[in-house]
């Protein structure tokens, strides 16, 4: 555990390092809160290693550019950041102390060994290819899923390295959920005090699905699924933040800052896209609304959003069109007809399977994308899963059922938060209803709906009603992670599992290994097909293609 601490601490300084120079050029203020430091410094490093990827793999040198960055970013101001860490603890030893013990549980699960079971079929592979090579032409017929074009595995491949070589994915996801807890434990706190802020409610409720995730499969797996739920609640709450007013006089500088977030997440994982489309149009709504910008203002904001959407979205692009042959694989638009392209019938496949697997997994695809049969199916397992749905889906319905029934007529109650959440989960279910798609949506509306409920009712000045009810709704939530996983158990990082594979000789005279259930060493193919072959025989950098009716999909 004490190796994972370490590393902890000393990525989040250069991540807050590498975020003082991107909030610096984005948003023109070097004093930002921690989380968004933080996250911005993310977003940096991403946008970094896509460039990086080009040239050279992303190993040791890598990690040593982005820590040369971050330090020269920290340590002019060291002293005085210090100054202000030790004064904070000070002031708020019970956040500070349960801040620690959050750190503590999570490195020791972090231990774990990889639970996803995606992690051997393409997350391994996906991070060495990324550590071993440059970006490589036509990966994607190698595999498939090898073809998924997340930003996320240049950054869990940026943490392969030195002491936690093959060991990266125990540090990958844990980093990011600490650097999204602070907030949520501190807002939790701030409740008992007089008049929290809206958001207060907001971050203190998102505490489950957070935790959620800390005891998860996903904390020492490198999967892009817990990234993309951990960057969502930092993105909805910089955007509610706004809407609901505790962020300051409106300001097209931190429209760009929820740009930045915005666009680095569709780079993530494309299923981002159904929370960053309603979201940042909220907030641009909510500027245009609030402020009435002169034209020379609407076009600064335009040239920020469409430099920050170059600086991501063309690397981006460029990495598809070099993996598979796609801008936004498994999509086939823009298809260019490039020698190494994945074909096409495959990505076709891959996107009505994707659909599917999501409604209901089992069932052949065509049967389930045919009628809307799967709907009853998809409720009688989803009602099962006590944390991902019953728990918000239960609460939600009481809090506006309570609303509707007890507020007083006439009286504004909070609802307009609901319709970006809403709007993100018409488009969830409309395009891949999987609840570890939605992310921290279904208890961000929970979370919402106590706060229309508390604008509705007035109570004596003498009972707090947040003091009352924000426990017994976190002791409700919280009663759905019992049983809870061991505390302690972990002597040092589990052994590396025993790969299962056999070779596979290719028609070009080439060997590769063909995956039997776990092979993560590259070259390794899931179900490799006849046409298969090295573009130059012996050289896996030069990439792979394959016969137009050769690789198949699922």
């Amino acid at each position: 555990m004490s190796s994972i601490l370490l590393a902890w601490s000393a990525l989040a300084l250069v991540l807050l390092g590498v975020g003082r120079w991107v909030g610096r050029l984005v948003v023109g203020d070097t004093e930002l809160h921690p989380l968004h430091r933080f996250w911005f410094g993310w977003m940096g490093t991403l946008a970094f290693l896509q460039l990086w990827h080009f040239v050279l793999p992303v190993d040791g040198r890598a990690l040593g550019v982005v820590t040369l960055a971050g330090a020269l970013g920290l340590v002019p101001r060291a002293r005085e950041e210090t100054r202000r860490v030790v004064a904070w603890s000070r002031s708020n030893p019970l956040c500070t102390g349960l801040f620690v013990l959050a750190a503590v549980w999570f490195s020791n699960q972090a231990l774990w060994e990889p639970s996803n079971p995606d992690t051997h079929l393409y997350f391994m592979q996906t991070v060495r290819w990324f550590g071993l090579h440059p970006v490589v032409p036509g990966l994607g017929n190698l595999h498939y899923r090898l073809a998924f074009n997340h930003s996320y595995y240049l950054y869990a491949a940026l943490l392969d390295v030195g002491p936690f070589f093959h060991r990266g994915h125990h540090l990958a996801n844990g980093l990011l959920l600490l650097g999204t807890l602070g907030p949520a434990l501190a807002a939790l706190l701030r409740l008992v005090r007089p008049q929290p802020r809206p958001t207060d409610i907001l971050w203190a409720l998102l505490l489950a699905p957070l935790l959620d995730e800390g005891m998860g499969v996903n904390l020492s797996s490198p999967a892009a699924d817990m990234a993309v739920s951990l960057l969502s609640v930092v993105l909805v709450m910089s955007v509610l933040s706004e809407l609901l007013g505790d962020a300051g006089a409106p300001s097209g500088r931190r429209v760009l800052g929820t740009t930045l977030l915005a666009v680095g997440a569709m780079t993530v994982k494309n299923s981002m896209v159904c929370i960053v489309v309603p979201f940042w149009v909220t907030h641009v709504l909510v500027w245009w609304h609030r402020t009435h910008p002169s034209p020379r203002e609407v076009r600064r904001l335009a040239l920020g959003v469409l430099g920050l959407g170059t600086l991501f979205f063309v690397p981006w692009v460029a990495r598809g069109l070099v993996m598979n042959g796609y801008p936004a694989f498994p999509s086939t638009v823009g298809n260019l007809h490039l020698p190494w392209r994945v074909p096409e019938v495959v990505g076709q496949q891959v996107t009505r399977f994707i659909t599917a697997y999501a409604r209901r997994p089992g069932p052949p695809t065509e049967e389930v994308l045919s009628n809307s049969e799967w709907i009853v199916p998809w409720f009688s397992k989803a009602w099962l899963d006590n944390r991902g749905f019953l728990i918000p889906v239960v609460l939600t319905l009481l809090l506006l059922g309570g609303c509707a029934l007890v507020a007083p007529r006439g009286r504004r109650v909070a609802l307009t938060p609901l319709v970006p959440t809403l709007a993100a989960l018409a488009l969830w279910w409309m395009l891949a209803p999987a609840l570890r798609f939605a992310g921290p949506l279904l208890w961000l509306l929970t979370a919402q709906s106590y706060l229309a409920l508390s604008t509705a009712l007035d109570w004596p000045s003498t009972l707090s009603w947040r003091q009352v009810t924000v426990p017994l709704f976190a002791v409700l939530a919280l009663g759905g992670f019992f049983p809870l996983p061991a505390v302690v158990g972990h002597a040092g990082f589990p052994p590396p599992a025993t790969e299962v594979s056999q070779p596979l000789l290719l028609p070009g005279g080439d060997v590769i290994q063909k995956n039997l259930g776990r092979c993560w060493e590259p070259p390794c193919a899931y179900e490799a097909s006849p046409g298969l072959r090295l573009r130059r025989p012996g050289d896996l950098s030069a990439g792979f293609t394959t016969e137009e009716e050769g690789l198949r999909g699922p």
